[in-house]
């Protein structure tokens, strides 16, 4: 899985775009197309929280530290407190499920902000979706602690 995106609408929006350097994919704000090839530039730096080339990842953009949560064909960017709730959100609809018959029937349904878009997981993928956030705020505290002791 290539950690390859669109524009991070964050730093674009809070016009925090001076943090973008040419290092890493990640905020992509001028591309053009090559034939199959996307050409990519100004990019930001991220930190990978979690990556696994089947489910999806989680990073924090250096710049702006907003999040950006892939898991199978959805994309969304969260600020910290958004993160934190939507943890929440997955941990406690996990505690409320009962082991189904099927595992992989899609029949969970997670709200969004957007009116009429909603997400929809299997118990399994639900499963994943919780152990791969609670590994990347695992990470994230781990690296807040880390960042305590830093010296400047």
């Amino acid at each position: 899985m290539n950690i390859y995106f669109e524009n991070c609408s964050v730093c674009i929006v809070r016009k925090q775009v001076s943090h973008c350097v040419n290092t890493v994919p990640h905020c992509v704000n001028d591309r053009t197309w090559h034939g199959t090839s996307l050409q990519k530039n100004a990019m930001c730096n991220y930190q990978t929280l979690y990556h696994d080339n089947k489910n999806g990842y989680v990073i924090r953009c250096e710049g702006c530290e907003n999040l950006q949560v892939t898991f199978g064909n959805f994309i969304v960017n969260f600020s910290k407190a958004e993160f934190n709730q939507f943890i929440n959100i997955v941990k406690k609809l996990k505690a409320q499920q009962h082991l189904p018959a099927d595992i992989a029937v899609k029949s969970i349904i997670i709200p969004t902000a957007c009116d009429g878009v909603r997400l929809l997981f299997s118990y399994r993928e639900l499963l994943e979706l919780n152990n791969m956030l609670d590994a990347a705020d695992t990470e994230l505290q781990a690296q807040q602690l880390i960042d305590l002791f830093k010296e400047d």
